[in-house]
């Protein structure tokens, strides 16, 4: 009441805006903050430790620290180890014969041969996704195998791994979409045509 009478109705509704602007705009206080935070740190630079943590606030804006091509073709070469280790552990430990007869009781024949193509294809496919050659039709193939797994065994167990539940969709769903970030790059900057440049 008495920032009415002192200021009147137009300073009283410029108040509200710029609160509200304040309070509803996630970016304008964001924006605000940061800027505070870098007025007192310059302005309190001589105090213990001020200019140490404005160097570190200079360096976490550059957060995540990895180009954007880097980090594609990190994630790219993660993809490619993530199902080459699922091949390479069901040829260590002897648990082909064991997929080969779940493949046979649902409805594949010579379920052992289906079992070493899929292994197989899994160790090329990531083979050529960590050398950068036919990147897409290499992820396709593991799009394939990851979605028929989806199909056969991991539908019927849950959405969860881990923590929730154990052997559901989720960890496969994951890896689908990291498949599809790697074709979609792949498409964007075509580096993996053999008669183009190398990386």
């Amino acid at each position: 009441m008495l920032y009415q009478q002192n200021h009147g109705p137009a300073a009283r509704d410029a108040l509200v805006r710029n609160r509200c602007s304040f309070r509803f705009d996630d970016g304008l206080v964001i924006s605000k903050i940061s800027d505070i935070f870098l007025r007192l740190v310059h302005q309190r630079g001589g105090f213990i430790g001020g200019n140490y943590i404005l160097s570190l606030y200079q360096k976490a804006s550059g957060y995540p620290f990895i180009s954007l091509p880097n980090a594609l073709r990190l994630l790219r070469i993660a993809t490619a180890m993530l199902f080459a280790a699922h091949a390479l552990t069901r040829i260590a430990k002897g648990t082909i014969p064991q997929f080969g007869l779940f493949m046979e009781s649902v409805g594949f024949p010579f379920g052992i041969a289906w079992v070493w193509a899929i292994t197989l294809a899994e160790i090329v496919a990531a083979l050529l996704l960590i050398a950068n050659r036919f990147v897409r039709p290499a992820a396709t193939v593991l799009f394939v195998i990851a979605f028929t797994g989806i199909l056969l065994i991991h539908r019927h167990l849950g959405w969860w791994v881990g923590e929730h539940g154990t052997g559901g969709s989720e960890y496969s769903v994951a890896l689908i979409m990291m498949l599809v970030v790697v074709a979609a790059a792949d498409r964007s900057h075509p580096l993996s045509d053999p008669a183009g440049p190398s990386e």
